[in-house]
């Protein structure tokens, strides 16, 4: 793993069928609701789900809001799974699943893209460096949201092994509004607006 991202290894190590361990599929939680009822969803029709791991948040969001079409992004062994996800739910018309780095080019021109707990898998350099990316893919009419976990102290304390996995895999999981929002500007983003539930918090971006 010396020299790779934990992602990357994942992606290349991958099981037998190339889609990722199932302790690196992650499901939506923690308040996800803050995202799924979010306003914006309303006045858009598509959206590119950065970083959407096996393309659970895409499945949830579609559900939720019939007229959305989206594109789900992630390294190829997580796409491989939300391609099998988005068929088996029925959603194959509607989703499509990308296999490459969201370091590469984004996909042009959808309404939003959205970074759904993928901030704090990076350094400042690194998340400024993906917030540009969202930013040239978006152009002058887009938006991006991007949501974060941030779990109360006391939950932390009472849940020792969440905790330790958190700050085992996660580079920066304490990021707070304020960090989120300097890291917008110094990717030449303007925050619209910030929300928040008990666990997550929530942010428009405006190129």
């Amino acid at each position: 793993m010396f020299g790779s991202d934990i992602w990357s290894y994942v992606d290349e190590s991958g099981s037998t069928d190339n889609e990722p361990p199932v302790h690196f599929e992650l499901t939506p939680g923690f308040d996800v609701e803050l995202v799924l009822d979010d306003p914006c969803w309303r006045a858009v029709k598509t959206f590119v789900d950065v970083g959407g791991n096996t393309g659970a948040l895409v499945e949830a969001l579609l559900a939720r809001h019939p007229h959305l079409r989206a594109t789900m992004l992630d390294l190829p062994a997580f796409a491989h799974a939300a391609g099998r996800r988005f068929a088996e739910s029925g959603l194959a018309d509607r989703a499509t699943a990308v296999g490459r780095s969201f370091f590469e080019p984004l996909p042009e021109g959808a309404d939003i893209y959205l970074l759904c707990a993928v901030l704090a898998d990076w350094d400042d350099e690194h998340a400024i460096r993906l917030l540009r990316n969202c930013a040239d893919a978006a152009g002058k009419d887009g938006r991006i949201l991007v949501t974060e976990v941030c779990l109360p102290e006391d939950l932390l304390l009472e849940d020792t092994a969440m905790t330790l996995r958190r700050e085992a895999v996660t580079i920066n999981p304490d990021r707070t509004v304020d960090d989120l929002s300097a890291l917008a500007v110094e990717a030449g983003l303007t925050v619209a607006r910030a929300d928040r539930a008990a666990t997550r918090v929530l942010l428009e971006l405006h190129p």
